[in-house]
């Protein structure tokens, strides 16, 4: 008897398999060299834009640094301006000093250093060095003292002196003459007489 499915016979027919398509091995390669180039092309115009980027921060930067030393440079006359201001009012508060007592500041160090602290910094408002932001230091120096190499933001008094053409202390005999000097950020001394 013949299977049946529903009352119906199955009828056998023969197997036939389709032919199986062949494998290609290199398809497989393909998309993987495909996909490698595409990720290597996307890292490399990453890479050039990251450089470009670089090169271009670097062009600003160095651009940015030439305009800041230029501004730093025009600065330096307006500082300079400053502390002849402050050494021209420093100057008033020694000549103001000298009619109180009737004679000169001393050049004795450690003297001359307490007035200078307790009197004579504390009559000018801000007597502040325009570089350093730091109060003025004061050197009181005698004639027969060799006085400290001149640097920013100290001011140097002599008694009995003058200036110097090149803006330096000179020592004199008379003794009405008193001088202050401070140097410059120019590098140049500028000194008064008191």
């Amino acid at each position: 008897m013949e299977p049946t499915i529903n009352s119906q016979p199955i009828s056998q027919q023969p197997v036939h398999s389709k032919p199986q398509p062949k494998r290609k091995p290199w398809l497989p390669v393909i998309i993987v060299v495909l996909v490698l180039l595409v990720v290597s092309g996307s890292f490399s115009y990453a890479l050039k834009n990251s450089h470009d980027e670089l090169t271009t921060a670097k062009t600003q930067t160095i651009s940015l640094q030439s305009q800041i030393a230029a501004l730093k440079s025009q600065l330096i006359p307006l500082r300079d301006a400053r502390r002849k201001q402050d050494l021209a009012a420093f100057a008033d508060v020694i000549r103001s000093y000298n009619a109180s007592v009737k004679g000169h500041l001393t050049t004795e160090g450690s003297t001359a250093q307490k007035i200078y602290q307790t009197q004579l910094s504390k009559a000018i408002p801000n007597f502040n060095d325009p570089t350093t932001k730091d109060q003025y230091t004061f050197e009181a120096v005698a004639p027969v003292q060799t006085p400290s190499k001149p640097k920013i933001g100290l001011i140097q008094y002599q008694w009995p002196a003058k200036c110097g053409v090149d803006g330096s202390l000179v020592d004199t005999s008379d003794q009405t003459l008193t001088a202050i000097e401070t140097l410059l950020e120019n590098g140049t001394l500028y000194c008064l007489s008191v």
